[in-house]
């Protein structure tokens, strides 16, 4: 029997679906724990209907917070000799757990990790020739890292299927966000004799994003969760004497540690008094990280003459104010540097003067672009100099990397140091 655990909270919109893509599964040997994590919607209810109508499902109820508290709850429950875990949100193929089953036998694993899509249609459950990998534990992680984001993660427990045997010994603990970040690397190296098996096609689990999930509200004490879960991952691949998988993970662990810290500070303005500790760690480990090669240190050549034109123009304007352009004009105004108006009709929204350009001909003016796409930021410079023929313009990529050489240069003055010494 294979155990399906669903930990359910504040999800009255989507648990329904959720649980119908359960209950058409083609392979019927199942159950459906269903653990409500202190829901104040109509979430307990819908669960409560299923339950009542279907003698394989049944509700638990957990009163301690966190996804990773209703999933160990939902484990205490399980009957079967398999487990899956599944978000109360997210949604499965109905073939799912037949393919998952049926690897796991042939291939004789106690691990199936599957693939994912952020889209699930008709496409999806048509017949599709099953293509699998059998990997070492360091294969799958460095594949985990190395891959697409819409195929594997490395830290995703949902849609993959577990030997009861190692859940029972691998527990997720309270850790309320990122979770998964500590418990998907123990349990996968508690079965790491029995090598993983990775389904890559077809894609068997879908995870909806919406804008008030978890994941995408991830401020204050989130962000503080996910850094504790990571370093405890790294303490763990050390005492373990596994210094390829501590190498492997490094680069993803700094980056969470560089990025999240600088977070914590945007939204907490006491934060960095608070985060003394994890600043001399960021310190420490900056050598290491150069090693790695870590993206997310890397300056580009210039990025201090472009931030020293930001803090000093006297009139800047933005074009772009979609979700990219929002995120850099609060670090910008967090940084101290004023934005005049904007060339966005978006920006109406939060009050700002929209700008336009055609008028500005003869000012002392600096354009900054906040659009990821080159097509249309090429475009948009192309004009900029037909409108405004004396005015500075600063790329997207120019002003990503100046942003990050003012946000190193405020709150970790020591990268800003190392990256001067070097030019």
């Amino acid at each position: 029997m294979v155990s399906i655990i669903v930990p359910v909270y504040n999800v009255e919109r989507y648990v329904g679906d959720c649980i119908e893509s359960l209950l058409t599964q083609t392979y019927n040997d199942i159950e459906i724990i269903l653990v409500n994590n202190n829901s104040t919607d109509k979430s307990r209810d819908i669960c409560d209907y299923y339950a009542q109508s279907n003698n394989n499902i049944i509700l638990v109820d957990e009163l301690k917070q966190g996804l990773g508290c209703a999933r160990d709850c939902g484990v205490k429950f399980a009957k079967g000799d398999w487990i899956v875990f599944v978000d109360a949100d997210d949604l499965i193929t109905n073939n799912c757990i037949e393919i998952l089953v049926g690897c796991a036998k042939e291939y004789d694993t106690d691990i199936v990790v599957s693939s994912f899509t952020y889209t699930l249609n008709k496409e999806n459950d048509k017949e599709e020739e099953v293509t699998v990998s059998l990997n070492t534990i360091n294969d799958y992680f460095f594949k985990a890292f190395i891959e697409d984001d819409e195929i594997i993660s490395p830290f995703k427990c949902t849609g993959n299927l577990y030997a009861k045997h190692l859940i029972e010994k691998t527990e997720f603990g309270d850790i309320k966000f990122a979770e998964d970040s500590w418990f998907t690397p123990r349990v996968t190296y508690a079965g790491k004799e029995n090598k993983i098996l990775w389904v890559e096609k077809p894609r068997l689990y879908c995870y909806r994003q919406r804008e008030d999930s978890l994941r995408h509200n991830s401020k204050g004490w989130k962000l503080y969760d996910r850094i504790l879960a990571k370093q405890k991952t790294m303490d763990y691949w050390k005492e373990n004497g596994e210094i390829d998988l501590y190498n492997i993970f490094f680069n993803d662990y700094y980056t969470c540690l560089l990025l999240d810290y600088l977070d914590i500070v945007f939204y907490d303005d006491q934060a960095e008094k608070k985060l003394i500790q994890q600043k001399i760690i960021i310190e420490k480990l900056l050598p290491e990280a150069k090693k790695h090669c870590n993206g997310e240190i890397i300056l580009r050549p210039g990025a201090a003459e472009i931030w020293d034109l930001l803090c000093n123009s006297s009139k800047i304007i933005q074009y772009g104010f979609g979700n990219i352009g929002q995120n850099i004009n609060k670090w910008l105004k967090r940084l101290e540097v004023d934005i005049y108006s904007v060339w966005d009709i978006n920006g109406r929204s939060l009050g700002l003067d929209i700008v336009q350009p055609h008028k500005l001909q003869d000012e002392d003016v600096t354009f900054l672009i906040a659009v990821q796409d080159k097509k249309v930021a090429r475009q948009v410079e192309k004009d900029l100099r037909n409108y405004c023929p004396t005015c500075k313009t600063v790329s997207y990529i120019q002003l990503e990397t100046a942003l990050k050489y003012g946000k190193f240069e405020r709150f970790l003055p020591f990268i800003v140091e190392d990256y001067l010494r070097g030019i």
